[in-house]
């Protein structure tokens, strides 16, 4: 039996909608994780490197840095971390080349945060099976 608790990780919404983003964050707050917001993928690699996220939820396409630039930059830092890519239609990326260059998976806009919710409860209660 799992004992996934939301209040044990931290998750990093990254989105150049500053609204979107911050709906995203108070939304998931509200199931008790604990949140941290970037505006671009600079930002987030920023973030990244001076605390602990567990989890990025990224849209793809931002004015500062998009989410293949995102990916890029953990992998040449090697931080680990799982990334979920929101899309919507207009994406120069394809999925392929997204989870190729490390996207653990792919979101389309809007998104459902009840949905999220569930991949994320799914994926922290792997992790506590695993070890």
């Amino acid at each position: 039996m799992s004992n996934f608790n939301p209040a044990d990780y931290t998750l990093l919404v990254v989105d150049d909608e500053e609204d979107l983003a911050e709906i995203i964050a108070e939304e998931l707050s509200e199931y008790g994780f604990k949140m941290r917001i970037a505006f671009g993928a600079q930002e987030a690699l920023g973030i990244i490197q001076r605390e602990p996220i567990d989890y990025v939820i990224s849209d793809v396409k931002m004015a500062k840095g998009d989410g293949m630039f995102l990916l890029t930059g953990l992998q040449q830092h090697e931080l680990h971390l799982p990334v979920v890519l929101m899309m919507t239609g207009q994406s120069e990326y394809s999925e392929t080349e997204l989870k190729n260059q490390g996207a653990a998976g792919l979101l389309d806009k809007p998104i459902e945060i009840e949905h999220l919710y569930e991949q994320l409860k799914k994926h922290f209660s792997s992790l506590q099976v695993a070890s």
